[in-house]
């Protein structure tokens, strides 16, 4: 049959759908638009009968015909992208099967207060993402649908990935920051904006286009840390400086995903900044820390590369420190508020996991039943 290796591969591509469907139905995940997704898995394999069989009709009547050839290609560009959209359900599969197992061990924990915590922020930053938390190898937050028709090529249900270090809630203003990733996909328009400050910017100081390039690269990360430093306070700052306080502060780093990643130096002068201007009467709870940091640079200060202060754009911070605070919802004023007036975290349920967190690295703040 001049069709068997391609029908083999879909044959093995149904048995993969049967094992994903069975496995989204089985967790106890509502899974964002998951009707819809198996909808168009299910259209698909429709189209890829649909020129499978347009093919074999040509094929019984002109076999060497140059349009049989071409409806033999159309079956194998059907069934590429049936394939190319399991793949993304297949990911999405192994982060559930990776929740179903440590929500049932003595990880759950851990995971339910992850889970919790994500509620308090989805309602802080107005945002509503599926969030499936586990355990892997840090902090990161993965889009698992993305560039799926289904979904408009929105990206609906995220993994969060969570470090082995064990449930230390003093890191939890981490979670802000990977739950902004997706706060930034409600704000093209901010994105676009900040592009056309770098490339200003890029027309003084690069001749290569490389300034404008990092530095778009790097808006991400900058808008999640202000969005960590927002809906957390003190407790981002303190944080931040300790998960950052690494050799190679002065590096111009990739990810794990491979995109550019700012210098931590550079990422604490900015919530440093933001933090000395938001809440100043909380300064003194910041400034060991930023002394202890300081200190840190400066020992590693032979370890800068030389363009490093090209990078240090003043203009472009400015944009970050002025712009990105105006179109996020956030309650920092209110939790600032709370922390000066030592209200006991039980009392704002709307803002109790952050209260808690800085609890923890605020000396003023004084601890549950006052010792």
């Amino acid at each position: 049959m001049p069709t068997a290796l391609i029908d083999a591969r879909v044959k093995s591509l149904r048995a993969k759908q049967d094992s994903i469907r069975e496995l989204f139905d089985r967790v106890d995940v509502d899974i964002e638009a998951k009707d819809d997704i198996f909808d168009s898995i299910s259209d698909r394999f429709e189209t890829v009968e649909e020129t499978r069989d347009d093919f074999h009709r040509s094929y019984d009547q002109a076999p060497e015909a140059e349009v049989t050839d071409s409806l033999y290609e159309n079956y194998v560009r059907a069934v590429g992208r049936l394939a190319r959209e399991l793949h993304v359900l297949e990911t999405e599969a192994v982060y559930l099967d990776l929740y179903q197992h440590q929500s049932t061990g003595h990880r759950s924990p851990q995971l339910e207060h992850a889970a919790e915590v994500c509620e308090e922020l989805k309602r802080v930053f107005d945002v509503d993402p599926m969030v499936i938390p586990v355990i892997r190898n840090g902090y990161a937050f993965d889009p698992i649908d993305e560039e799926l028709p289904s979904t408009g090529g929105k990206e609906l249900n995220y993994a969060l990935i969570l470090p082995r270090e064990g449930d230390d809630r003093r890191y939890d203003p981490f979670l802000a920051h990977e739950m902004a990733h997706a706060l930034l996909d409600e704000h093209p328009r901010l994105r676009s904006r900040f592009r056309r400050e770098v490339n200003e910017r890029d027309e003084t100081v690069s001749r290569d286009g490389e300034f404008g390039k990092t530095w778009t690269s790097w808006f991400e990360e900058f808008f999640c840390d202000i969005c960590g430093l927002l809906a957390y306070g003190p407790a981002y700052y303190c944080a931040v400086v300790r998960r950052l306080s690494r050799y190679g502060s002065f590096e111009f780093e990739r990810g794990e995903d491979g995109d550019p990643h700012p210098p931590d130096a550079l990422r604490v002068d900015v919530i440093r900044e933001l933090a000395e201007r938001e809440f100043p009467n909380l300064a003194d709870c910041i400034r060991d820390d930023a002394i202890a940091y300081d200190r840190h640079l400066d020992a590693l200060e032979t370890e800068k590369p030389p363009d490093y202060d090209t990078y240090d754009d003043d203009d472009l911070v400015r944009f970050l420190l002025d712009e990105v605070p105006d179109v996020i919802d956030h309650d920092l004023d209110a939790l600032i508020s709370d922390i000066e007036d030592g209200v006991d975290p039980a009392d704002r349920p709307e803002r109790q996991h952050r209260l808690e967190a800085n609890r923890e690295w605020v000396p003023s703040y004084p601890p549950q039943n006052g010792g």
